[in-house]
């Protein structure tokens, strides 16, 4: 990717303000990438950005030490550090830095040393060392202020801008044997309880995510029919929403919930778990709120969704009213407002 900036060759007007967006390296993971693809082509003219990618994965010694030195050569005088390689802030002293913390899962999955040294790495001292710190959502920011290493007042909540290609697409309802789109398979998005959920209902469960022997095997023994499919380009993936009937998201953790208004977007209920922060990014009364924990609760969910008209077209029209909350104009201009704030003498 090129920015404007290297297409003007390097020379830019003085109200225009450089900065440099720096991504992560991980092959075959791209929702960050995508996220701010959707920003960067919303910002105004003013704000030229330049993608720069750390040259190195994010987690062995090594890798840390390369990716640090990288960034003290490479990156301008306003740096986006965009997530999941937080600590290359320690690499930019003088630089004015921009942090995106989307969530706090791996300190979740760490325990004894290796949580110490992640979190020191990750959070501690990269959002002592930045200037702000923008959080997808609400319960992002309340878990950064549990951590205790950094200020309120330093914490900006800008959630995730839906890309404009999810709009709404009419489809008719399939009551007798509805399509169910249940959107990745780590621990996380709570597959297993889901697929319990599904047992004896009519339907076809289509799974998006490479499957594990565990997760196949529990498919097998409840009977369910279903598909799956992985590695989808966006094009792919803008079609599993319009061919689907309804979303089921009864995630246990997450940053924002993108899934969520990308079906709401596209005209299909939602059912989704009854944990922050998915409530705050399905909105009030526009999508089936469950206890993720609890199959039974799950399935009376998608049974309302299933078999209540009025219902469904009520979560339908809330679900649409809610995602234009998320319109990649007006989450751009936020962060052109930081932008602008930093760049100022």
């Amino acid at each position: 990717m090129h920015s404007d900036t290297e297409q003007l060759g390097g020379q830019q007007p003085e109200d225009v303000i450089p900065v440099d967006l720096l991504l992560r390296r991980r092959p075959g993971t791209y929702s960050i990438e995508r996220v701010f693809q959707i920003v960067a082509d919303a910002l105004p003219a003013t704000i030229q950005t330049r993608w720069l990618q750390v040259p190195a994965g994010p987690w062995r010694l090594p890798d840390i030490v390369r990716n640090l030195l990288w960034c003290l050569r490479h990156c301008g005088r306003l740096v986006h550090v965009t997530g999941d390689v937080h600590y290359c802030v320690l690499a930019l002293p003088g630089r004015r830095v921009v942090l995106t913390v989307h969530d706090l899962l791996m300190l979740t999955q760490l325990h004894g040393w290796r949580r110490r040294v992640v979190q020191k790495l990750w959070f501690d001292w990269p959002l002592r060392r930045c200037d702000i710190v923008t959080c997808i959502s609400e319960q992002t920011k309340r878990e950064l202020l549990a951590l205790g290493c950094v200020r309120p007042d330093k914490i900006v909540v800008i959630p995730d801008p839906l890309s404009q290609d999810f709009v709404f697409c009419e489809k008719p309802f399939c009551s007798t044997r509805p399509r169910i789109l249940h959107f990745n398979v780590t621990a996380n998005k709570n597959l297993l309880r889901s697929i319990d959920a599904l047992a004896g209902l009519p339907c076809q469960l289509r799974i998006i995510g490479q499957l594990n022997d565990e997760q196949r095997a529990r498919l097998a023994a409840r009977r369910i029919d279903y598909s799956n499919a992985w590695n989808l380009s966006d094009r792919d993936i803008i079609a599993e929403y319009q061919q689907c009937d309804l979303l089921l998201f009864p995630s246990l953790s997450e940053g924002f919930g993108m899934p969520i208004i990308e079906a709401q977007a596209t005209g299909r209920p939602v059912v989704t778990s009854n944990r922050q922060p998915m409530p705050d990014t399905a909105g009030a009364a526009a999508a089936a709120l469950v206890d993720p924990d609890n199959p039974t609760a799950i399935r009376a969910a998608i049974d309302r969704v299933i078999g209540d008209d009025d219902y469904r077209r009520r979560l339908v029209a809330a679900g649409r009213k809610n995602a234009a909350r998320f319109a990649a104009a007006a989450i751009a201009r936020r962060y052109s407002d930081i932008y602008r704030q930093l760049q100022a003498p």
